[in-house]
């Protein structure tokens, strides 16, 4: 029922408004987030439920890296595959805990004394499912490297 309210999203103006949001949010918290948007990419979906989806990607980076973390925000599209990410140079997810990031209230160790509720993966894959999207966490890659396939 939720999908009959979808709409045609300019994922591409979306993307490039949040990363103008939370850059200054990125340095204040001594990290430095750049934004790298093909132009012209549509979705179907719920703006507000996106923006949620972005920026809980966002908020993990900039609050569960050290300073100095470099933190790319892209969209990126060729043909009909789409993707979004959101990449950081910081120390990345160990790979034992990856599998468990997106269930409800998993909070990695190092966490912990950080505040939050283990929600926001959670939220962003109900998200993307919602929306037929996948999200994934890139193993392997430098840091944490999150696509989702839209």
């Amino acid at each position: 029922a939720q999908r009959k309210g979808f709409e045609t999203v300019r994922i591409s103006d979306l993307v490039a408004e949040l990363a103008e949001v939370y850059e200054p949010v990125a340095v204040e918290h001594g990290k430095h987030l750049s934004a790298s948007v093909a132009p012209g990419v549509d979705v179907r979906g719920d703006r507000a439920l996106l923006t949620q989806m972005i920026s809980n990607l966002l908020e993990n980076a900039i609050e569960h890296t050290p300073v100095a973390t470099n933190i790319r925000l892209e969209v990126s599209a060729a043909g009909t595959d789409r993707k979004l990410i959101v990449q950081d140079d910081g120390p990345g997810i160990p790979a034992e805990e990856s599998t468990r990031i997106f269930d409800r209230f998993y909070r990695l160790d190092r966490s912990r004394k950080r505040h939050g509720n283990g929600l926001g993966l959670s939220l962003v894959r109900s998200i993307c499912s919602l929306h037929g999207f996948n999200v994934r966490l890139v193993p392997g890659a430098v840091g944490a490297r999150f696509e989702v396939s839209m």
